[in-house]
């Protein structure tokens, strides 16, 4: 049998060692190549799913705009422009007033000092309008008539209605009223 001194024994550990860095050496750059290649791989591969995922989104999304467009329409009509509202306003005081049997005599755009509690929302303002009505007025008709106004589109509110009795129990006399329109 043959002896193990310690030249022996050096050189061997030394041989192993450098084995041992080799492969830890040889392993590394394997293990880099592969994740290069893995790398490639899944980069392509996120690079279509991503293409495939957004021309899906948007589709999807062209028909969810496509289903809501009924609801964007009737949002924006809730509201009028300030350029238009008078118009808007007059032709469907008017309508409401033939439709009811209450006369109107006069429409006019009136300013009012800004009152709390109104709409506070960006963009949104309150513009007015002022109505004469034809008195005495039918008290029935009076009550459709502020009920088309109250549920206009765009939309405009009453501020408020003085009322007066006439000799006939079925009529009342108004003073002007003042219609609020929400305006952008």
């Amino acid at each position: 049998m043959k002896k193990f001194d310690s030249t022996y024994l050096r050189t061997i550990l030394a041989i192993t060692m450098v084995i041992t860095l080799g492969g830890f050496v040889g392993g590394f750059y394997y293990a880099q190549d592969q994740l290069i290649t893995f790398a490639k791989e899944v980069s392509q591969t996120s690079a279509e799913l991503d293409k495939k995922d957004t021309n899906q989104a948007q589709t999807g999304l062209s028909s969810t705009l496509a289903t809501l467009k009924p609801s964007v329409d009737k949002a924006a009509s809730f509201i009028a422009t300030t350029d238009t509202y008078l118009n808007a306003a007059s032709r469907d005081i008017n309508k409401y007033g033939a439709s009811t049997g209450v006369e109107i005599s006069e429409i006019s755009p009136t300013q009012l000092t800004a009152t709390p509690g109104g709409i506070s929302a960006t963009g949104i303002q309150s513009s007015y309008v002022r109505v004469v009505l034809k008195s005495p007025v039918d008290f029935v008709g009076l009550v459709k008539f502020i009920k088309a106004i109250e549920t206009n589109l765009p939309k405009m509110k009453l501020k408020g209605i003085n009322l007066s009795r006439t000799a006939d129990p079925n009529k009342v006399a108004v003073e002007p009223l003042i219609v609020e329109v929400y305006t952008k």
